[in-house]
């Protein structure tokens, strides 16, 4: 499976206005590439934040409809796995947290993560409080999990291993600022 595909099925399944947080580098091109969007929040040098942040936004918006969308990365989760225990912790209904698992830090060469190793981030979201957590390897088993995350009435972590390649996509050329100007603005 491909990241590329996992976010282009993101994209479509979900709706026009729920915002994404997407992990840096080569997710946030593939992300603009699919389509960019003022709900769109592209990490610009922030490893391992994501989902925290995008806990942050679920929080916030805890009262309107729709959901919150976290596109991260084995690597991004591993630099913060105290990310998960808290949004076990508080439970936001609204979080739908994808974990596109690569087995490598791909933005900055392709090292191995300790996923490669057996460590299942699914299973360690369960294990912090995220019981809607599920691991998929095609993509249609991940429109049917992310559309039963849709649904759900907790948050939901679907681990999407995908193989390791390179993205021929043009580099996000937003100014950090006017990223989050206009996502502000369009989750207000």
């Amino acid at each position: 499976m491909r990241r590329y595909d996992v976010i282009q099925s993101t994209v479509r399944l979900l709706g026009p206005s729920d915002p994404i947080i997407c992990n840096i580098g080569d997710p946030c091109m593939e992300l603009h590439d699919v389509r960019d969007r003022a709900a769109n929040f592209y990490m610009l040098g922030s490893l391992g934040l994501a989902s925290s942040i995008g806990l942050g936004v679920a929080l916030g918006r805890e009262k309107t409809k729709g959901k919150i969308v976290v596109i991260d990365g084995d690597g991004g989760v591993l630099m913060n796995l105290g990310s998960l225990a808290t949004i076990g912790r508080y439970c936001p209904e609204n979080l739908i947290v994808v974990i596109v698992d690569n087995q490598s830090y791909g933005s900055t060469g392709n090292q191995s993560t300790a996923t490669t190793s057996g460590i299942d981030l699914s299973a360690i979201a369960r294990d912090s409080g995220i019981t809607h957590s599920t691991g998929v390897n095609s993509i249609k088993a991940f429109e049917e999990a992310f559309q039963e995350a849709l649904t759900a009435t907790e948050p939901a972590v679907i681990l999407a291993r995908t193989n390791i390649e390179k993205p021929k996509v043009a580099r996000v050329e937003i100014p950090g600022p006017v990223l989050r100007d206009r996502f502000m603005e369009a989750i207000r």
